[in-house]
C-alpha cells in the first residue's frame, strides 16, 4: 500500500483493519484461491480501478501508518500497562 499497489489481502486478523475492502483493495476469505484469482482479474481487466486503490491504499498509509504514528501508538500502549507511573516515565 505504501507504493501505491492494490493490495489483496486475506480477512483475517490485522490485515482486516489495515484494509478498506473495495477502498484501498481487496478482501478475501482465507483459503479461497478462486477469490483471490478474482480480485486480481478485476484489477488486471480495470488498470483505472488498480490505480483508484493503489492511490487510496498509500493515502491511507501515509494517514494511520507512519513510523512516527505506530511509535505513538505504541508508547501509549506501555504507558497504559505502566500506569501513572510509566507516564511519568516515559514523558521524561
Amino acid at each position: 500500500m505504501p507504493c501505491g499497489t492494490p493490495v489483496i489481502g486475506s480477512a483475517v486478523g490485522g490485515i482486516k483493519s489495515t484494509i478498506r475492502d473495495g477502498r484501498t483493495g481487496f478482501l478475501v476469505p482465507p483459503r479461497d484461491p478462486a477469490a483471490v484469482a478474482e480480485r486480481l482479474a478485476a484489477i488486471f481487466t480495470r488498470p483505472e480501478l488498480g490505480r483508484r486503490l493503489g492511490a487510496a491504499g498509500r493515502e491511507r498509509v501515509l494517514r494511520h501508518f507512519t513510523w512516527s504514528q505506530v511509535a505513538d501508538r505504541m508508547e501509549a500502549v506501555y504507558a497504559r500497562m505502566l500506569g501513572d507511573e510509566g507516564r511519568s516515565a516515559v514523558a521524561r
